[in-house]
Parts: C-alpha cells; sequence; structure tokens
C-alpha cells in the first residue's frame, strides 16, 4: 500500500513558499486583505492544495524549483508538481462552465440553481492575489449548478456553476414530464383491478356447456 502523500505535500508546500514568497511590498505572500482578516496563505499542486499552518519544526532537504518540489519523506522519494498558469484552464466553449480563473477565496455568490441570467451577470466573486475578480454568464440561460460556497478556498480550474441555455432547460424538463407522464400511465393500469370473465354480462353461461 503506497504511502499517503499529504504530509510530504505540505512540506513541500512550506518548501516552496519558503524558497519563492514574496517578503515584503504590496504584493508580499502574507495573506493580506483590504477590510478583511488576512487571507488563509495557500499552496497549490497539481495533485493537490495545501493551507499552510506553522511552518514545521524541521524542514527535509528538499530540491525547488519554478515548477516542482522534489524530497524525501520517511524513505520515499516525492515530486510535487505546480500547476501551470500559462495553460488553458478555462472551461470547454460553449458547454456553459464557469471556474475559478485563480486559486482564491470565495467571496460572494449571487446565485441560486434555477435562476434565470442574462449574458455578462455576474454569479459570483473570487478573490484572488488581492483582486476581486467577477465570474459572469457566458450567455443567457439558467443557473443549473452552483457549486461556489463564499469563504471556500477553491483551486485553479474548479468547477463553480453552470450556466444552461434556456432552450435547454426547457428541452430537458419537457423530457422528464414526458417520462413521469409514462410512468404514471403505467402504474394507473397496473392498479386496475383484473376482470372476472365470469361477471361478464355480456357473456352467455350456456356455452360453457359441453353438449351431451
Amino acid at each position: 500500500m503506497a504511502p499517503d502523500p499529504a504530509p510530504a505535500r505540505e512540506l513541500a508546500a512550506h518548501a516552496w513558499q519558503q524558497a519563492h514568497a514574496t517578503r515584503v511590498g504590496p504584493f508580499a505572500s502574507d495573506g493580506f486583505r483590504l477590510g478583511g482578516p488576512p487571507a488563509p496563505v495557500r499552496v497549490d499542486f497539481e495533485d493537490g492544495s495545501v493551507v499552510l499552518g506553522p511552518p514545521p519544526a524541521e524542514q527535509p532537504v528538499a530540491v525547488v524549483t519554478a515548477h516542482d518540489v522534489e524530497l524525501a519523506h520517511h524513505g520515499q522519494r516525492y515530486v510535487f508538481t505546480r500547476p501551470d498558469a500559462a495553460s488553458d484552464h478555462g472551461a470547454v466553449a460553449g458547454d456553459g462552465s464557469v471556474v475559478a480563473p485563480m486559486p482564491g477565496t470565495v467571496l460572494d455568490v449571487r446565485v441560486a440553481e434555477g435562476d434565470h441570467v442574462a449574458a455578462g451577470d455576474v454569479l459570483g466573486v473570487v478573490e484572488a492575489m488581492k483582486m476581486e475578480l467577477a465570474l459572469k454568464a457566458p450567455y443567457d440561460g439558467v443557473v443549473t449548478a452552483v457549486a461556489a460556497v463564499a469563504g471556500d478556498q477553491v483551486a485553479l480550474g474548479a468547477p463553480l456553476f453552470t450556466v444552461s441555455e434556456a432552450e435547454e432547460v426547457a428541452q430537458r424538463s419537457s423530457e422528464v414530464e414526458e417520462v413521469a407522464q409514462r410512468s404514471s400511465e403505467v402504474e394507473e393500469v397496473a392498479q386496475r383491478p383484473s376482470r372476472d370473465p365470469s361477471r361478464d354480462p355480456s357473456r352467455d353461461p350456456s356455452r360453457d356447456r359441453s353438449e351431451p
């Protein structure tokens, strides 16, 4: 059974932060937020994210680059790779998904499932690198999924909202209603009492008698 990589990932996150954090200036990596408490400092890797707590008592020997961290922990070698910020993390065009453009914190959720929205309406707000990023509806439609929760930390590319075109939602509703109608008809037929031929007033009992 493979060892749990979580403890090593946490050590790698501290090592990367120590090597690359901005110490001073307006972009210092200290979680400062205007008008709010400091945000947790988070380091993202391709296989998971770490919210930094107190630094470890002993930092293992690690090879840290801009793209990954390699270290040994309890005799096991680990390599944790940072996500490529230059790659395309957007949703497939036209699928209606609205994803986190950067790792950050969900500040506000302004819609709920079933809400009708117009193209450009703000669905929610994510704070990343001390900037507030508005997440907007890609087109007119209906909100069919809301995964964002105010206060949650989200990773780069995490799906937060889904907007479906109104015609697509109407078609789905029509299909669901049609299936429900058919189920109701089948259930109604199944609950009807069975017919007893012997009690059929139109039947001639004499036909059941055998001739001598």
